[in-house]
């Protein structure tokens, strides 16, 4: 970051005390800049929002703005120490299997941007293999499916894309029968040859 960014992106004790108003301001939704990451969050909120009984709201754990039961995250075992991606989306994943569930909140965390994108989990794949292994189910497999359809430059066909969490859910039902992450995959990419995109 350039002193010019830095001396920009400065928040003071004075700002936060007197002036926050000036920091609301400047914040935006989303956990890092950029058209990805603002689609992942905006289809998380609606779904928290309007398909609450969607079987894979766990999905739509931020890990920017998340909020969990002191004792129920010890007793669960809290965040995964092996995983540096995705931490927070496997813990929820944990706790919706324990019955727990996800809900939308009006809350707000302000978070300083620092770096210039963020860890984007189609490039760095080492969570897939923990987070595979813990959970191999087909709905862990096709999330890096979810992620392709929103990233720029995808060559993901359109057939194959999947653009909410209840689509990822009906995703993982039609593969549930297929064992591994590339089987599920390549199963969910012959289901979408045969489907027309209008």
């Amino acid at each position: 970051m350039s002193a010019t960014e830095r001396t920009r992106a400065m928040v003071t004790r004075q700002q936060i005390r007197s002036r926050f108003h000036e920091i609301d301001h400047r914040s935006q939704p989303g956990v890092y800049p950029g058209f990805g990451p603002r689609k992942l969050f905006e289809l998380e909120m609606e779904a928290l929002t309007t398909a609450t009984d969607c079987p894979v709201l766990w999905a739509a754990a931020s890990g920017a703005n998340m909020s969990v039961d002191r004792a129920a995250f010890l007793d669960n075992g809290g965040f995964n120490p092996e995983l540096d991606n995705n931490e927070h989306r496997e813990l929820a994943l944990r706790l919706c299997q324990r019955g727990m569930s996800m809900v939308g909140s009006k809350a707000r965390s302000y978070h300083m941007t620092h770096r210039s994108g963020w860890r984007d989990p189609l490039t760095d794949k080492h969570w897939e293999d923990i987070f595979f292994a813990a959970h191999p189910t087909a709905e862990v497999a096709l999330l890096p499916v979810l992620w392709a359809s929103l990233a720029d430059g995808s060559d993901l066909p359109e057939a194959a894309r999947i653009h909410s969490l209840p689509e990822l859910a009906a995703a993982a039902q039609r593969c549930k029968a297929f064992q591994g992450r590339a089987a599920v995959r390549e199963a969910h990419l012959r289901w979408a040859k045969t489907r027309t995109v209008e």
